[in-house]
């Protein structure tokens, strides 16, 4: 089981983001033909969560972070255990100019 970014890269670059809402989401899907669509993810936003957080949705959102540098990192669960690697997308949020 593998998560594919889109579009698909090597290596994901560093992004900047201006904020102006204060929002940000990230959507995901990982493909395993064996779970029938039964698959758990795990994020992480380095720098916001300590633990590692567990859903069933594909979207993850955001509603108020400050400014600062940030990984999210997520990876796929199916339901025979089997685990995909870790996508880490890093990021900054700067106050607008």
């Amino acid at each position: 089981m593998v998560i594919i970014p889109f579009p698909p890269k090597s290596k994901v670059l560093d992004c900047i983001i201006v904020v102006v809402t204060h929002k940000i989401g990230f959507e995901f899907t990982a493909i395993s033909f064996k779970s029938a669509g039964d698959i758990q993810y795990f994020y992480k936003l380095d720098g916001l969560d300590n633990d590692w957080n567990r859903t069933g949705q594909n979207l993850i959102e955001y509603q108020t972070l400050p400014h600062g540098k940030y990984v999210f990192n997520l990876k796929a669960i199916n339901k025979f255990g089997v685990t995909s690697n870790i996508l880490t997308v890093p990021f900054t949020v700067t106050p607008p100019f």
